[in-house]
Parts: C-alpha cells; sequence; structure tokens
C-alpha cells in the first residue's frame, strides 16, 4: 500500500506542475489521462481492503466525507497518504472522492492535497487543480451565463446537473452571490449554507439557524459531540437571507459577520 501511495503521489505532483503553465485550462490532456487511470483503479475495488478511516474528517476544503473512507495507511496524514471516500445514497454508490496528501508546498489553499471527485459513472465532479472562481469548502460551483450555480460536493444533485446541465426543479436568489451575482441550486438551503462559508470558521445550519465556530476551537469540538454547547449566544436575524446566528460567544459572531 505504501508503494501503491507513492507511485500516485509522484504522478499528481507531475500532473499539477504542468497544469501551473497553462493558464486558462483547468485540465490539460496529462491530467485527464492521469485522471482516467486513476477511475481505473477505484473501478477495480481493491482499495476495499484497505483500512477504514473513521478519524479522517476532511481536508478542510475540496469535497465532504462520505460514509466509508478507506485509507492507504495509518498515522498523521502525512505525505504519500491516501484516502477514499465513498458516498451512498441510501444503498446505491453515487460518487467517490480521491484524496491524495503532497509535500510541503504543494498547494497551500488544498492544504498540500491533491483531490477529485467522482460519479459513480466515473464523471469527474471536480478536482482541486479546477479553476472554480468561486469555489467554497464542500461546495462546486458553475458559472452559466452571468449566474452561478452552486451544490454540495458531491451531492445527487450536483451529480444531475453534471449530467444534464439543467435541473428539472431549481431555487434562484437574485443578487445574493459574489459580486452580487444571481445564485441557483436545487434548494434553498443550499444556498443559504454556500453563502454562510467563511474562511477561519466552520458552519452549521440546524433547524433554519446559523451555527458559527472558528476552526478548531472548543466550543467546534463540543457542537460536534453533543450537537449543543453548553452556553452559546443567538443575534436574531443577523446572517446571510436573515438567518438567526448562534454561537459559543458575541466575539465569534462578531467576527464572522466582519
Amino acid at each position: 500500500m505504501k508503494c501503491l501511495a507513492v507511485i500516485l503521489l509522484a504522478v499528481v505532483v507531475s500532473v499539477s506542475a504542468s497544469l501551473s503553465a497553462i493558464a486558462g485550462n483547468p485540465r490539460t490532456k496529462t491530467h485527464e489521462d492521469y485522471i482516467r487511470g486513476l477511475w481505473k483503479f477505484l473501478q477495480d475495488s481493491s482499495y476495499r481492503s484497505w483500512p477504514q478511516a473513521a478519524e479522517f474528517t476532511g481536508i478542510g476544503v475540496g469535497p465532504r466525507i462520505g460514509q466509508k473512507t478507506y485509507a492507504s495507511q495509518k498515522g498523521n496524514w502525512d505525505e504519500g497518504s491516501i484516502a477514499i471516500s465513498e458516498h451512498w445514497d441510501g444503498d446505491a454508490l453515487f460518487a467517490i472522492s480521491f484524496f491524495a496528501r503532497q509535500k510541503p508546498g504543494y498547494s497551500e489553499k488544498n492544504r498540500d492535497w491533491y483531490w477529485v471527485s467522482f460519479l459513480a459513472d466515473g464523471t469527474v465532479i471536480s478536482a482541486s487543480p479546477d479553476k472554480e472562481t468561486h469555489r467554497k469548502p464542500g461546495f462546486v460551483t458553475w458559472e452559466d451565463d452571468g449566474r452561478l450555480w452552486v451544490f454540495g460536493l458531491p451531492s445527487v444533485d450536483a451529480a444531475d446537473f453534471v449530467k444534464s446541465g439543467d435541473l428539472a426543479r431549481s431555487v434562484t436568489r437574485i443578487a445574493a452571490g459574489p459580486e452580487g451575482m444571481t445564485v441557483r441550486s436545487s434548494d434553498t438551503e443550499t444556498i443559504d449554507a454556500y453563502l454562510a462559508v467563511k474562511t477561519g470558521f466552520e458552519t452549521f445550519i440546524v433547524d433554519g439557524r446559523l451555527w458559527v465556530f472558528r476552526d478548531g476551537s472548543e466550543g467546534l469540538s463540543e457542537f460536534k459531540q453533543t450537537g449543543e454547547p453548553a452556553m452559546s449566544v443567538t443575534r436574531v436575524g443577523a446572517g446571510p437571507n436573515g438567518m438567526t446566528i448562534r454561537s459559543v460567544d458575541g466575539e465569534t459572531i462578531d467576527a464572522y459577520l466582519n
């Protein structure tokens, strides 16, 4: 498994070096060829013999973690580590996300990880070198005729949009997005969650209220364990789209808003 990790790591590093030289082209032929080879590896399912990694909670950027995650090695997720996460909708596998840890300095915005998110049929939803101007952690975006489509990464709705270029039903929020763009998605909850994401904070929408925590804070850890901190502060109507904001203290809310 260690040998496999090193081989994949070397390929990813060489792919990314070629991408940086070609402005305006999110995927070179080299990258596309690598992704096809990676998909062939994922199809044989041999990674399912790796240990499941319940402690892998994601990398803070890119796709969310699915219901089952496998790791090439146990440890501190240092250079050469690989994680493969499966996303299920009931009994149906609809997406697979691949993560490979690179050497320090590889990509600050991706925390030195290469990642790619596939649909179950091998279609690529998004990859870390893709040039999404308005990408946020846990979301994928597409600009279309001046409008910004946003979806959870991955999600069933993102998969449907990749295949059809539209949705049978959608929600539009005029001028709510970055640079005053109109935002579209499958539902208002996805738009609210996308707009709520800010660097340095983790956000959660629960029963229509927006919880905000600083990255790595004790309040965040308590929230993940219990669902609600023992003490909290509420700011009614202060969040995106008039959502009520809650956190462990007023200072965190003020920092988030400002």
